[in-house]
């Protein structure tokens, strides 16, 4: 394991020189980094603008493997985004209704859940400089992906095997950030702490990847924190940094970044998270990359287990409509039973955007549960999204 993740952390920071991470905040960066921004339809010519500006998305996503097991869902899924914005204060919420497949404990699919609806950030916002902003509310943890999930703009039909699955997704409390950029180059940080989390894993799960291994739509969010409530009574102290590399004129983007966060339980045990995030491109060509580490440290301070993994997603514009995505997954979900929670994944695919509201998704998707002497499941997986805004 050790070799493993030296490996990933060499692999990661090689690519400091041409690759960062844009650890901004959420709605701040709207425009997920494996994606190309599309555009959006306005209304901007409304003789009687509306008071505040509704956005959202539609989105089917399918997947189907060989069999029923472990690698098939459906999710009907529909996101409506509030905005409002006044002087130096911003509003803004974020609302979720989906039907998604549910999961038992060994990843196999036994049946739809009802209708559900999640409420997936709400906060306030006030801008004092590029700076300095402060931000308070319901608030997502400010991982890569967790900015930069949003169907209707991401590549991939399905998000990495680590995203809800180490740090937890969201949080009560209140949150300092901002950017400075200099003639070449540009910093962007975030300094936050709360409470109620949600997501993620507990101290000890005992369920250490969420029971939808091949699917972590945003309903997974849910199944965890029912298996771990000891986050609603936890504090987390945490914060990120991300640096902008000067490009010299050969990428249009170069950042690499760093996340560090402490959770404390009342009953004195704790988790140390961190992680690594990139992003880099040039012209036609994209590269992500983000790893993530949490290990679970009892009240007398020794380590009890470590849960840890990465993707690596490199990505092709063939046409200004048609792009091309491939993307290698781990995770091991609980270092006590690597063999029954490691997960690897390899999707590759095609997004096709006929109308810039549009996004249809292909990907042929192969899983691997457990060692490398374990059956693999393949399937494809299918997303069309439509987008939508009235101002």
């Amino acid at each position: 394991m050790v070799s493993r993740t030296a490996c990933v952390s060499l692999a990661l920071s090689g690519l400091v020189p041409f690759v960062a991470l844009d650890a901004q905040n959420t709605e701040e960066r709207k425009a997920p980094a494996d994606s190309v921004d599309v555009g959006a339809p306005t209304s901007s010519n409304s003789r009687h603008p509306l008071p505040i500006e509704i956005s959202g998305y539609i989105s089917i996503r399918e997947m189907r493997g060989e069999n029923s097991s472990k690698s098939s869902f459906r999710e009907y899924a529909g996101s409506l985004f509030l905005s409002k914005t006044y002087k130096r204060w911003d509003i803004h919420s974020e609302l979720n209704i989906e039907h998604s497949s549910d999961f038992d404990g060994d990843g196999i699919v036994f049946g739809p859940t009802n209708i559900g609806a999640h409420l997936h950030t709400a906060w306030l916002n006030y801008k004092y400089r590029d700076w300095l902003n402060a931000r308070g509310g319901f608030l997502h943890v400010p991982t890569y992906w967790r900015t930069h999930r949003y169907q209707s703009t991401t590549l991939t039909v399905e998000e990495p095997l680590i995203d809800l699955r180490i740090f937890p997704s969201a949080f009560i409390g209140g949150m300092i950030h901002g950017s400075s950029y200099f003639e070449t180059s540009g910093i962007s940080y975030t300094l936050y702490s709360g409470g109620g989390l949600l997501g993620g894993n507990g101290f000890d799960s005992q369920s250490p990847l969420l029971p939808d291994a091949g699917s972590s739509s945003e309903s997974g969010a849910t199944t965890t924190e029912s298996s771990a409530p000891e986050l609603k009574r936890s504090r987390a102290v945490g914060g990120t940094f991300v640096y902008h590399f000067p490009s010299h004129q050969f990428f249009q983007t170069l950042d690499f970044g760093v996340h560090r966060l402490q959770i404390s339980y009342a009953e004195g045990n704790r988790q140390s998270l961190y992680g690594f995030e990139s992003h880099v491109e040039k012209e036609r060509l994209s590269f992500l990359g983000e790893y993530a580490h949490a290990s679970a440290i009892a009240a007398d301070g020794s380590r009890y287990y470590f849960r840890e993994g990465y993707y690596l997603q490199p990505s092709l514009r063939i046409t200004p409509k048609l792009f091309g995505v491939y993307r290698f997954d781990w995770i091991n979900g609980d270092s006590r039973s690597e063999t029954l929670s490691s997960v690897k994944r390899q999707t590759a695919g095609l997004t096709f955007r006929p109308i810039t509201t549009v996004s249809l998704k292909l990907e042929y998707v192969r899983h691997r549960f457990g060692g490398s002497e374990s059956r693999a499941h393949n399937g494809l997986s299918f997303g069309a999204v439509y987008y939508f805004i009235f101002r």
